[in-house]
């Protein structure tokens, strides 16, 4: 016989008696899950529990740290451009072999674009990073931003072949001071699983702005009607680095450095 906590009382019908007719309590078993919520006090079944709502977009926006928000937007911003100026070369290599002026005969002077790239940005990512732990890494950002973005863009007028390769050698330098101060920041700016989520947003801008320098170079040297309006391919980056260093310098923040 069920005990008197495994019952419950049925309210009788509108005509006064209970539908027995006997004016008897009606009697049904108590589940495990209801006698749960009744001595924890919890709500019962088909409650609704405003903790499982979507946050608002307002409450999201006043909760949002957007300093820091617009330091992270600031530092994708410009390792999409980074890479967008690593593989803007590639997009048009072939107009670039062609091009009167070079005079190129042989494939392996156009591997040398690259391979200058790699070596300067090598040599000189170890000096940047050790700067980035003792000076203001702002600035640090700003000057390589600067020098990189305007090797690009001199580099685009250069009509001999080896002028071109020094300042595609020189990009190499700008962009190694990018590369090893900007995560270094965002670690500082964030931290656990907030630091994971800032990390990934910031390399997921790597394939896409690889991406978007195959498409520039490719398309702009498509377009163009003589053979030297290549050159305008490498002048987008330039005038999208000049927006980043505005950026930098008004919106972003230069988080303390956390040691050890």
């Amino acid at each position: 016989m069920a005990s008197a906590e495994q019952m419950e009382q049925v309210p009788p019908d509108e005509d006064g008696a209970d539908s027995a007719g006997s004016g008897a309590r009606r009697s049904t078993p108590s589940t495990p899950l209801l006698q749960a919520q009744r001595g924890s006090g919890g709500p019962t079944l088909g409650a609704t529990d405003s903790s499982y709502r979507f946050p608002s977009i307002t409450h999201w926006w006043a909760a949002l740290d957007k300093p820091r928000a617009m330091t992270l937007v600031v530092l994708i911003y410009v390792n999409l451009i980074n890479y967008m100026d690593r593989s803007t070369v590639a997009g048009m290599i072939d107009s670039i072999k062609n091009d009167p002026h070079f005079n190129i005969h042989s494939d392996k002077y156009l591997g040398l674009l690259q391979t200058a790239f790699v070596i300067c940005y090598m040599m000189f990512a170890p000096a940047f990073g050790y700067m980035g732990d003792r000076y203001n890494r702002k600035l640090i950002l700003l000057v390589g931003l600067s020098f990189w973005s305007l090797s690009t863009l001199v580099g685009s007028f250069m009509t001999n072949f080896w002028g071109f390769l020094a300042f595609r050698a020189f990009v190499g330098i700008g962009e190694a001071s990018y590369s090893t101060i900007a995560p270094a920041i965002i670690s500082d700016l964030f931290s656990k699983d907030a630091r994971s989520k800032a990390l990934a947003l910031f390399y997921f801008a790597i394939p896409i702005g690889t991406g978007f320098g195959y498409i520039v170079g490719s398309e702009v040297a498509s377009l163009s009607e003589s053979e030297e309006n290549w050159r305008w391919g490498l002048r987008v980056t330039p005038f999208m680095g000049l927006l980043a260093i505005l950026l930098i310098i008004f919106t972003m923040e230069e988080p303390g450095m956390i040691l050890g």
